[in-house]
């Protein structure tokens, strides 16, 4: 159900190095692989974890414009330009 690029660890680690979701993601929808977001944050089995951890890869990640989360996007954006004309294919199947 994964690209074949799945396991390239030195790609990976090139694109997006602490967000695997975003890895995960574009290697599904490469592969044309449905997605759908199954739940909320609100469900998370410990919810204040992450705001009570000092470091975390949520805190890393985030924090507005010019986050990690933004730069790796774009990183696998700019390495699978195909995602883009994905992203509108399967609109249907993919939830935000």
């Amino acid at each position: 159900s994964l690209h074949k690029d799945i396991g390239n660890e030195e790609l990976f680690m090139k694109l997006a190095p602490t967000n695997d979701d975003i890895w995960f993601w574009a290697m599904a929808l490469l592969n044309y692989t449905k997605i759908k977001v199954v739940g909320s944050r609100e469900n998370l089995v410990c919810p204040n974890y992450r705001a009570n951890d000092s470091y975390s890869l949520n805190k890393l990640n985030t924090g507005g414009t010019g986050s990690r989360n933004d730069t790796q996007l774009k990183q696998v954006f700019m390495y699978y330009p195909q995602l883009k004309s994905l992203i509108g294919d399967n609109k249907n199947s993919i939830n935000p």
